[in-house]
């Protein structure tokens, strides 16, 4: 059998350097607008808490455990490319923390630039829990995307005691709030304004 050829015109793997965000990071909805394929990520940063004693922390609170949940979450960017492959970031970072231990072997962060600008804002357009850009519609000519906040989803992942102990600290550090649960319904109105 032939393989097919492919062109790979992105990934996210440009975006993030950090070993262990790609593995839980995934293309969500995609939607054509204004001559553009627009796409956000799926980051599902919900499975980090699980993964704190694989990495050897054995109290989820310790100072060390709280730097590798909050450096492997990761908000959901949104992209957009043109017929010529020119793909922009519109909601993200400019850099990422990186979790040092699987290159240099210390339990160290480091900031790295993504190689990115952002156009209109902060990844998870600006809220610290927005997990994905569920799906996308255009509708009278204007571009409407639901998303989905993963606060409750947290929550729920917290189902021991040391899990609610970190859950209630992380709660303290980002600021969640239970009316931020759910998603928002967002509209741009012209490709050019946020």
């Amino acid at each position: 059998i032939d393989e097919p050829e492919w062109d790979v015109v992105w990934t996210y793997n440009s975006y993030d350097k950090n070993s262990i965000s790609p593995n839980f990071t995934y293309t969500a909805g995609l939607q054509v607008w204004n001559g553009k394929l627009y796409w956000g990520m799926f980051c599902a940063s919900y499975v980090i808490p699980g993964l704190v004693p694989k990495m050897g922390y054995k109290d989820m609170t310790s100072p060390e455990a709280l730097a590798f949940i909050l450096g492997q979450l990761r908000q959901t960017s949104f992209w957009r490319i043109d017929s010529k492959d020119n793909v922009e970031l519109l909601y993200g970072e400019k850099e990422l923390p990186v979790w040092n231990r699987p290159f240099t072997g210390e339990d160290t962060w480091s900031l790295v630039e993504t190689g990115y600008t952002p156009i209109f804002g902060r990844a998870g357009f600006g809220q610290v829990f927005t997990a994905y850009a569920w799906t996308m519609a255009e509708y009278h000519n204007d571009l409407y995307v639901g998303t989905m906040n993963m606060e409750n989803l947290l929550d729920a992942a917290a189902s021991d005691e040391s899990g609610s102990q970190m859950f209630n600290i992380v709660k303290l550090l980002t600021g969640v709030k239970e009316e931020n649960f759910g998603f928002e319904l967002l509209r741009w109105t012209s490709p050019n304004k946020a």
